[in-house]
C-alpha cells in the first residue's frame, strides 16, 4: 500500500513546505548566527569586485573566486550598500548584515525546491515533500544563513544533479538528452569554480549522465555503440566541468603568478585538523538526530543498493577525511542527501507498516506520530535558535569603530575580517586593515592603530603575545561606561590603540584609556 495524497493536499503542502522554508531562512537575519570571520572575507572581496580591482583580492589564492563575482553581481543590482541610509550607529551596521544574509536566506529557499524536485524524480512526491520539510525545519540546516562559498554553490550543485536526474528520464529525444546534460556540466563547473571539493560531486552526477537514455531507437544498436554514447554524453558533460573552474588558474597564469597560485593550493590541502572534532562532531552537537537518520539511511541506500545516496554521501566523506583543513560548515554539500535519506527511511518503513497493517485504522495513525514529532521538535529546535539575538555586541563593536575612526583621523581600524569591510566599503573609511595580522608590519600611514580584540585574535597572536597585554592592562570601560575588571574583558569585543610614536597601546571597549607597554606584537 502506498501513502496516497489528492491533488489539492500535495499543494497545501508545497505551500507549506515553501512559507515554511521563507520563514525559516529569511527570519531575524541579522540577529542569528553571529558576524564570522569568512564571511567577512567574501564579503570584502566582493566589494572588492564592485570597485572595479579585479576578481582576486591580493596574491593570496584560497579560493576560486566566482563566489565574490556572484556575490558582487547582486551587490550591483541592488546598489549595495549605497542604498542604505547608513549612519554610525548599531542599526546601520545590522542593516549591512542584513542584505547578504536575505540573499543568502533566498538561495536557501532555491535549495529547498531544488532538493524537492531532485527527490520527486527519484523517489515520488511523497519523500520529496518531507525530504524538504526536514531540510527546512532540522536546526543543522542554519548554515544556510552564513555568507559562506558553500552556502553560493549549494544552489548549482543541486542545479547540477537536477538536470542529470532529468537527463537521466527524459524521453524528448536526444537533443534535449545533450542540452540537459550540458546544462549540468555548467552548473557543477560553476560549483567547482566556487570552491574546489565540489568536483567530489562528479561520481554521482556521472553516475546519473550514464543512466540516461541512450537513443531513441538504442534497441536497433550493439552494446559497443551504446557504450560509444554513453563515453560521448560523458564527454560533452565533462567538458564544462573541467573549462570552468580552469578559468581560476589560467586567469593566474596570465598575470605572472601562477607558481603563487600553485603554491597557495598545495598550502591549502596540505592544512591538517581531525576531521572528526572539526566536521562531526559540531554536527552531533548541534543536530543529532539528523545526522543518525542520515546515517541510519544511508545504510538502508546501501542494502537496497541504491547508488543515488551513497554516490552523493561516500566521495564528500572520503575527500574530507583524508585531505586538508575541515570546518563545520564544510559539510553543507551532504546535508540535503541526509535529509533525503532520513525521508527515505522513514516513509520506507511506514509503508510497510501500513501494508502489514491494512484494516487497522488507528495504527496507521499513530505511524504518523514519529515523522511529525521529529517536524515539531526540528522546527521547535530551529525557531529557538533563529529568534536568538547573538550580534548586538558586535554591531556596537562596529559602531564604534566607525565612530572612532571618524573622530580621530590620525588612527587606522585593524580588525578580523568580519568586520574590515565595513569600514572601508560602507564608510569610506580608507585607514583599514584587511585583518589584524597585519598590525604586526606596522604598515599603515597613521600615529595611531585601533585594534579589535576577539577570539581569532587568540589564534593568530599567540597566547603569550595575548598574556602581555592583559597582564599590562588595569582596566577597560565597557560601552556603557561601565568599569570592568580584568577578568571581565578577555573576551568578546575589546579595542587596544597603538601609538608607534609614544610606544604604548591603549585597551578599550568603549571611551576608556589603558597604557600599555609597545612592542608585544613582534
Amino acid at each position: 500500500m502506498k501513502i496516497i495524497l489528492s491533488t489539492s493536499s500535495k499543494k497545501f503542502l508545497i505551500l507549506i513546505l515553501f512559507v515554511l522554508s521563507g520563514f525559516v531562512h529569511l527570519w531575524n537575519p541579522s540577529g542569528f548566527p553571529d558576524m564570522f570571520y569568512d564571511e567577512g572575507i567574501y564579503i570584502r572581496r566582493a566589494m572588492h569586485v564592485m570597485a572595479g580591482l579585479g576578481p582576486q583580492e591580493g596574491t593570496f589564492y584560497d579560493h576560486p573566486y566566482f563566489g565574490q563575482l556572484f556575490l558582487a553581481g547582486i551587490f550591483s543590482l541592488i546598489d549595495y550598500p549605497s542604498s542604505l541610509d547608513l549612519q554610525a550607529s548599531t542599526e546601520s551596521i545590522s542593516s549591512l548584515l542584513a542584505v547578504p544574509r536575505l540573499i543568502m536566506g533566498m538561495l536557501a529557499i532555491v535549495d529547498t525546491f531544488l532538493i524537492y524536485k531532485i527527490t520527486q524524480l527519484r523517489y515520488g512526491n511523497n519523500v520529496a515533500l518531507f525530504a524538504g520539510i526536514l531540510f527546512t525545519v532540522m536546526p543543522f540546516t542554519w548554515l544556510t544563513r552564513r555568507i559562506l562559498l558553500d552556502s553560493i554553490l549549494l544552489p548549482f550543485l543541486l542545479s547540477s544533479i537536477l538536470l542529470a536526474c532529468y537527463a537521466s528520464q527524459t524521453t524528448r529525444g536526444r537533443r534535449t538528452s545533450l542540452l540537459l546534460i550540458f546544462a549540468s556540466g555548467i552548473m557543477l563547473g560553476i560549483s567547482i569554480f566556487t570552491k574546489i571539493p565540489a568536483f567530489a560531486a562528479i561520481p554521482l552526477v556521472a553516475y546519473l549522465i550514464i543512466q540516461s537514455p541512450t537513443r531513441d531507437d538504442s534497441s536497433r544498436y550493439k552494446h559497443g555503440s551504446e557504450i560509444k554514447w554513453k563515453a560521448a554524453k560523458l564527454g560533452l558533460w565533462l567538458i564544462p566541468v573541467i573549462i570552468i573552474p580552469m578559468i581560476w588558474p589560467i586567469h593566474t597564469a596570465s598575470s605572472g603568478q601562477f607558481d603563487l597560485w600553485l603554491k597557495d593550493v598545495i598550502g591549502q590541502s596540505k592544512l591538517k585538523n581531525d576531521v572528526i572534532s572539526a566536521m562531526w562532531i559540531p554536527f552531533t552537537k548541534v543536530d543529532p538526530v539528523l545526522l543518525i537518520l542520515g546515517a541510519a539511511g544511508l545504510v538502508h541506500a546501501g542494502l537496497k543498493k541504491d547508488y543515488f545516496l551513497l554516490l552523493w554521501f561516500l566521495p564528500f566523506a572520503t575527500f574530507f577525511s583524508v585531505v586538508g583543513y575541515h570546518q563545520y560548515f564544510y559539510v553543507l554539500p551532504i546535508v540535503p542527501a541526509l535529509c533525503i535519506s532520513s525521508s527515505k527511511l522513514i516513509l520506507d518503513r511506514m509503508t510497510r507498516r501500513f501494508e502489514n497493517n491494512k484494516e487497522v485504522i488507528s495504527t496507521q495513525l499513530i505511524s504518523w506520530f514519529p515523522p511529525m514529532a521529529l517536524v515539531v521538535f526540528g522546527l521547535t529546535a530551529t525557531v529557538v535558535l533563529i529568534n536568538t539575538n547573538v550580534t548586538s555586541a558586535q554591531f556596537q563593536a562596529a559602531a564604534f569603530g566607525v565612530n572612532y575612526a571618524i573622530d580621530h583621523k590620525d588612527t587606522a581600524l585593524a580588525t578580523s575580517p568580519a568586520y574590515s569591510w565595513i569600514f572601508p566599503y560602507a564608510f569610506h573609511i580608507s585607514n583599514t586593515l584587511k585583518d589584524y595580522g597585519d598590525i604586526r608590519y606596522f604598515d599603515v600611514d597613521t600615529d595611531y592603530i585601533l585594534l579589535f580584540i576577539d577570539v581569532h585574535l587568540k589564534s593568530d597572536f599567540g597566547e603569550d603575545k595575548l598574556e602581555k597585554i592583559y597582564d599590562n592592562t588595569d582596566s577597560v570601560i565597557d560601552f556603557n561606561g561601565n568599569l570592568l575588571q580584568y577578568d571581565q574583558w578577555i573576551y568578546p569585543y575589546t579595542n587596544m590603540e597603538f601609538n608607534k610614536e609614544g610606544g604604548f597601546i591603549e585597551a578599550r571597549i568603549g571611551p576608556a584609556s589603558v597604557l600599555s607597554p609597545k612592542g608585544i606584537f613582534k
